[in-house]
């Protein structure tokens, strides 16, 4: 299955969340995301992944990486209640499109995310789902 989220890098609030395949979801990870929650809530290790992150963002604040750019952090474990998920991540950062988004506190990271298809389907595949703020 295929998860596509974008959430601010300042902050980490959820703007946006869609998938492929809901039914494929796994059961634990339903409720994942919710728009408006804080992305990183999400991360089993969110020390290290905040910082990891954020060393990102300094880099393209500082020049030293130019966008776009995408990084594949490759399988990472995500936090459901008390449940550890591990799914592949790669993050997108795109250009900034407007004067606006060079405010870092607008500017939208994209993150894939993509699980393998189990036995979770129960009902019908649904194409996709979309909601956006």
């Amino acid at each position: 299955g295929v998860m596509t989220i974008s959430f601010r890098a300042v902050g980490g609030q959820v703007t946006a969340a869609s998938c492929n395949n809901i039914e494929a979801l796994p059961r634990s990870c339903r409720t994942f995301p919710t728009l408006g929650s804080k992305f990183q809530t999400y991360m089993w290790d969110q020390p290290a992944w905040a910082n990891s992150f954020n060393g990102n963002m300094r880099a393209i604040a500082n020049g030293e990486q130019l966008l776009p750019f995408q990084l594949r952090e490759g399988p990472t474990f995500f936090r459901f209640g008390k449940k550890k998920v591990m799914m592949d991540v790669t993050l997108y950062f795109p250009e900034f499109q407007t004067e606006q988004e060079q405010d870092s506190t607008k500017y939208c990271v994209d993150v894939l995310i993509t699980w393998q298809e189990g036995q979770h389907a129960s009902r019908p595949r649904q194409d996709c789902l979309s909601v956006a703020l």
